[in-house]
């Protein structure tokens, strides 16, 4: 056990099995450990586990996107998620706006049945049907602000949906 958490410099993930934490992995190091022993047996070893970033990120999480999204990250920056839709047989144009912070993505020109996901953090496009889509892009990536965010919706898609990692800040 201790070769395998201590041989590493790089930073690894790690779940603390908590009520309230168990869905959430933390990014770090192992820097030390002593063992914990029961009489004359080895019980358990302790360990310290330092943070890469001073937050760890709940596990992804994707649901319809509608009317109304609830932000419950505590990162104070919004959450940038991964927005994917696919267009309606006729194609057109399509617009996600956030009415609580005025971003407004819009595409124009998307071919019937494409879809189209948009990595809102990382600001990467893609097209099912292999086409490059910024130019068709109006380039306002969404964020959702902490709490309750409304949206509206213009076009005709088949569906749409969003995935996202809340950031969870300890210490």
């Amino acid at each position: 056990i201790k070769k395998a958490l201590f041989s590493s410099l790089e930073p690894v993930g790690f779940k603390v099995l908590q009520n309230g934490l168990s869905n959430i992995t933390f990014r770090g190091v192992f820097t030390q450990s002593n063992p914990v022993t029961l009489g004359n047996g080895l019980y358990g070893i302790e360990t310290t586990f330092k943070l890469v970033k001073n937050f760890g990120l709940e596990s992804p999480k994707t649901k319809p996107l509608t009317n109304i999204f609830l932000n419950t990250s505590d990162s104070p920056n919004g959450l940038k998620p991964i927005i994917e839709f696919t267009m309606s047989p006729s194609g057109g144009n399509y617009t996600i706006t956030n009415t609580t912070n005025g971003i407004s993505m819009q595409f124009k020109n998307l071919a019937g049945g494409e879809t189209i996901t948009l990595d809102c953090d990382r600001q990467i496009i893609t097209s099912s049907l292999g086409f490059r889509r910024l130019s068709n892009f109006n380039k306002q990536w969404m964020r959702f602000e902490k709490g309750r965010n409304t949206l509206e919706f213009s076009g005709t898609v088949a569906n749409v949906k969003v995935t996202y990692q809340n950031k969870k800040y300890v210490g």
